[in-house]
């Protein structure tokens, strides 16, 4: 028995030290608050409400985190002894893969540099849900650490972005995570804090956090009816219906009033709440209803109590007949035998739309895309005087999947809302009839045209005694005079 005892004295030793240094460590913390001046190091922050925006809108780019109060609370803590210190888990986010931390570590008086105060790392964790555990591999390009951080009542508040998906691994688990409703609980397998350098650190007991987050959050904060209207010079009539606000995105929903073409495009000037102003051209989903429209527009990065759209310019879809045009066998044997980085120039007028001019420019072997193993030829097509530029001019593609629904449309067929695809389009087929994919392209712009060059298969062109193009869909780009209306707006429960 005695040599029993004697074997384990030094275990009991560290023991009794270890709950010493806890004694000492209760003694510490609850003495009443720290009076000590805070280095000017450090970035202090008076109210809770300012210290979550700080960080929340590091780690989002966005204030709106704060406003909808989108992290969830965390009652995690964890005494570290030796530095006399406790390292709190303080709310946490889950969304589209991505995992958002937010922990706090006491200051003390000695501390006068942000590199005094430990820092958490990690490089893997592990989620738990629906009971089963799914064990993440991170790398330094997937993690986003906030070291600096922001001091409010004596601790030091820092932040970590993680991006789960970076890996195919990591992947495969998270879709297996989203399988559930929730996230029961984050384990991170080996915390190491750093003191000062990557060098100086020491590593702790892994950390079962419990938590329980939404897999799949609701993107959508509010939507807030507007209720105005723009009158263009032309007399035609935007009702502005309703912003619907998410983190990353705005949608607008109106109503296109005094026409009957569809519209496929917007160019809008408006005015937030900082008073930046953009201008941006964007696409819009049309609604079974008929004339009602949506678009997404760039994401305010705060609540827009105040902004202003003017619109500069419609773009409506064209659906007159397609052009086409025949590649002769050949045309497509010499560009079968052009060397590495040459093109033909036969520069063909297809035809002309809407003011523009279309040119079949020849095949070319320069497919600066297309991967090291990738065999492919280009077909070189080319707009000339392209509306100024003002709007996209890219070809897409039309595919096999797309024969199953309109040419300007995407999207399934039951969607409440159908997306308009930028024209033109441009269908591809061989001898038979049969659509050929394109694996991508590249544009070539130079000073009186565009040129795109469309990568396909060589083995497609060795087996065609003709490659045919149809091209539709151009879009009819009309500028616009309009007077700038101003919404007002308040946040759902919240002041204006």
């Amino acid at each position: 028995m005695t040599e029993i005892f004697k074997k384990n004295i030094p275990k009991l030793l560290v023991v009794l030290v270890v709950f010493a240094g806890f004694l000492l460590y209760m003694n510490w913390s609850q003495n009443e608050q720290p009076t000590f001046q805070v280095s000017e190091e450090f970035q202090q922050v008076d109210t809770e409400k300012e210290l979550m925006d700080e960080i929340t809108s590091k780690l989002t780019r966005s204030e709106l985190a704060t406003d909808y109060e989108l992290f969830t609370d965390v009652d995690y803590e964890k005494i570290l002894m030796e530095d006399r210190r406790a390292l709190r888990i303080e709310k946490a986010w889950f969304r589209q893969g991505i995992l958002q931390l937010i922990y706090s570590i006491d200051l003390r008086q000695e501390d006068k540099k942000i590199s005094d105060v430990p820092y958490l790392m990690f490089e893997d964790l592990t989620l738990k849900a629906g009971g089963k555990n799914h064990k993440l591999n991170l790398t330094k390009q997937e993690t986003n650490w906030l070291v600096k951080g922001n001091v409010h009542n004596y601790r030091l508040f820092r932040g970590v972005n993680i991006r789960l998906t970076g890996s195919e691994g990591n992947f495969e688990e998270i879709k297996k995570v989203m399988e559930n409703d929730t996230i029961d609980q984050i384990v991170i397998d080996q915390p190491e804090m750093i003191h000062g350098s990557y060098e100086n650190k020491k590593t702790l007991e892994p950390m079962e956090i419990d938590v329980s987050l939404s897999t799949n959050p609701n993107e959508e904060l509010e939507s807030i009816a507007l209720n105005q209207s723009t009158t263009l010079s032309d007399g035609r009539t935007i009702d502005w219906e309703a912003l619907t606000l998410s983190i990353d995105n705005t949608k607008l929903s109106f109503q296109l009033k005094n026409t009957d073409r569809p519209l496929q495009g917007l160019k809008l000037r408006i005015t937030k709440p900082n008073g930046e102003v953009f201008e941006d051209q964007v696409s819009v989903g049309s609604s079974k209803e008929k004339g009602h429209y949506e678009v997404n527009i760039r994401e305010f990065q705060e609540f827009p109590h105040e902004f202003s759209i003017e619109v500069t310019a419609l773009e409506f879809m064209e659906e007159g007949t397609p052009m086409t045009y025949t590649i002769s066998k050949e045309t497509i044997e010499q560009g079968l035998a052009l060397d590495k980085g040459n093109s033909q120039s036969i520069e063909k007028k297809i035809g002309s739309k809407n003011g523009m001019g279309i040119f079949f420019e020849g095949l070319s072997n320069n497919n600066t895309y297309g991967g090291p193993n990738q065999d492919v030829l280009g077909i070189s097509v080319g707009i000339e005087d392209a509306a100024d530029k003002q709007f996209n001019t890219w070809f897409n593609y039309v595919t096999e999947g797309m024969q199953n629904l309109k040419y300007n449309v995407t999207g399934e067929s039951d969607s409440a809302v159908y997306h308009y695809m930028r024209g033109p389009l441009i269908e591809i087929t061989d001898q038979n009839g049969s659509i050929i994919e394109p694996h991508g392209s590249s544009l070539s712009p130079s000073p009186d045209k565009e040129v795109q060059n469309i990568l396909i298969d060589r083995e497609a062109f060795r087996n065609a005694s003709e490659i045919n193009l149809k091209i539709s869909h151009f879009p009819l780009y009309e500028s616009v005079e309009s007077e700038k209306v101003t919404f007002t707006l308040t946040k759902s429960g919240g002041e204006s």
